[in-house]
C-alpha cells in the first residue's frame, strides 16, 4: 500500500496513473487488464490478455455521466456484443442485449430491486428479487415461486457461486445497492466509478474528494449496514418505517420526491387510524399500501399545502403544513388546483 493505492493483494498485482486511477491489474483469473479514461476520468476502455487472446470492451457516458452503452470486441475488432443501458435519474431502468430486454423496478425511496420484467410481448417474464439485508440480490423467483436464479457471495460483493435455471437466459447482473457487474471484466460499475469486489475498493479515487472522506478508495466501513450507490461517499442503510417522518431523506440523502412523502403519509394515517373506526375497511386497506382514502363521491382523498409546494422550503413537506381535503374542496383553497388536472 503506498498513499492508500493497494498494490498488491493475494495474486493481484496493481498500477496506477498520476490521477490516482488503475491503470493496470494483473490476476490468476483474468490475466493482464489495461484500464484507458477519458478528461473526465470516466473509464472508457479495458483491454484484457490472456493465454493469447485480447479483448476490447468500450463504454459510452451520456452528458450526465451515466454510462449509457459498452461493447466488446476482439483483437481485430470484430463486435462480441453490445449492451445499451436506460436511466430513470441516477438508477438504473432497463438494458438491452442482442434480442434480450430486461426492465428493474425497485423500492420507492431507494436502491433496492424489487423486480424485473424480462423480454416483451408474449415473451414477457416476471421475476421477483430476494435480497439480503443490505439489498444484495441472492434470489431470483418466477411468480409461482420457482427460483430461477441464486447466488452466495463473499463479504465485499464477489460471488462464490450462481445457480440458474437452463432457460433464464438473461444475466442477473445488479449486485451491492447501484452496482451493476461488468462480466467481461470484473468489476462493478457503481455510477461514478468502479468497484473490485477482488478488494472491495474503487479502483479510482472519490470524485468528491476529501469530502467523502481520507480514505478516497474505501467502499464502506462494512457492507452489511452502508451503502454507496453512485459510488461517492457512503451511508448507512437505514430504510424508511412507518410511524417515521415523511420527509425524513432517501438513504442516498436526498429529500423524497413528493409521491413518496404522500405514500408515506397515508401509510402513517394508516398506523394512526387503526383504533378509530374513522375509515371503512376497503379504506383501511389502501391506506396500508399507502393509496389516499376515497371519499363519499368514490375519489382518492388529496392533501392540500398551506404553504404551497411551488414556494419551495425545508418543511413544505411537513405533516403541518399538509391538510386533508376531498377533490372537489383543493380548488377553493389553492388557486392552482383545477378539476380535471392533477
Amino acid at each position: 500500500m503506498v498513499h492508500n493505492k493497494l498494490l498488491t493483494y493475494q495474486d493481484k498485482r496493481y498500477r496506477y496513473d498520476g490521477f490516482g486511477r488503475m491503470i493496470e491489474k494483473r490476476s490468476a483469473l483474468r490475466g493482464v487488464q489495461l484500464f484507458a479514461y477519458d478528461a473526465e476520468h470516466r473509464l472508457i476502455e479495458v483491454r484484457s490478455q490472456k493465454d493469447g487472446r485480447e479483448t476490447v470492451v468500450k463504454m459510452t457516458y451520456d452528458p450526465l455521466g451515466r454510462r449509457i452503452a459498452k461493447t466488446e470486441h476482439d483483437s481485430n475488432g470484430y463486435p462480441l456484443g453490445e449492451t445499451r443501458f436506460d436511466w430513470e435519474g441516477l438508477r438504473l431502468l432497463q438494458e438491452h442485449r442482442h434480442s434480450q430486454t430486461s426492465l428493474y423496478l425497485y423500492e420507492e425511496d431507494g436502491y433496492v430491486p424489487l423486480a424485473r420484467v424480462d423480454g416483451t410481448g408474449e415473451h414477457q417474464s416476471v421475476r421477483y428479487y430476494h435480497n439480503d439485508l443490505n439489498g444484495l440480490p441472492e434470489q431470483l423467483t418466477e411468480a409461482d415461486g420457482k427460483t430461477v436464479w441464486q447466488a452466495r457471495y463473499q463479504v465485499w460483493g464477489n460471488a462464490d457461486e450462481e445457480v440458474r435455471e437452463a432457460y433464464f437466459i438473461e444475466e442477473q447482473n445488479l449486485r451491492f445497492q447501484g452496482q451493476y457487474l461488468d462480466r467481461e471484466i470484473g468489476l462493478h460499475y457503481n455510477t461514478f466509478r468502479f468497484y473490485d469486489p477482488d478488494v472491495g475498493r474503487f479502483t479510482t479515487p472519490d470524485p468528491i474528494g476529501l469530502i467523502g472522506g481520507f480514505n478516497l478508495y474505501q467502499y464502506a466501513p462494512n457492507p452489511i449496514g452502508w451503502i454507496d450507490p453512485w459510488g461517492w461517499s457512503c451511508g448507512q442503510f437505514k430504510r424508511w418505517k412507518r410511524g417515521q417522518a415523511i420527509d425524513k431523506p432517501l438513504p442516498s440523502g436526498k429529500a423524497p420526491a413528493w409521491d413518496v412523502v404522500r405514500n408515506r403519509y397515508w401509510k402513517n394515517r394508516y398506523e394512526a387510524s387503526k383504533a378509530s373506526g374513522e375509515f371503512s375497511p376497503a379504506n383501511m386497506s389502501r391506506m396500508k399500501r399507502g393509496s389516499a382514502p376515497l371519499d363519499a363521491n368514490g375519489n382518492s382523498m388529496e392533501l392540500h399545502h398551506h404553504n404551497p409546494q411551488r414556494n419551495g422550503g425545508v418543511d413544505v413537506n411537513n405533516p403541518r403544513n399538509l391538510r386533508e381535503v376531498t377533490r372537489e374542496q383543493h380548488p377553493a383553497l389553492d388557486e392552482f388546483r383545477h378539476l380535471g388536472t392533477k
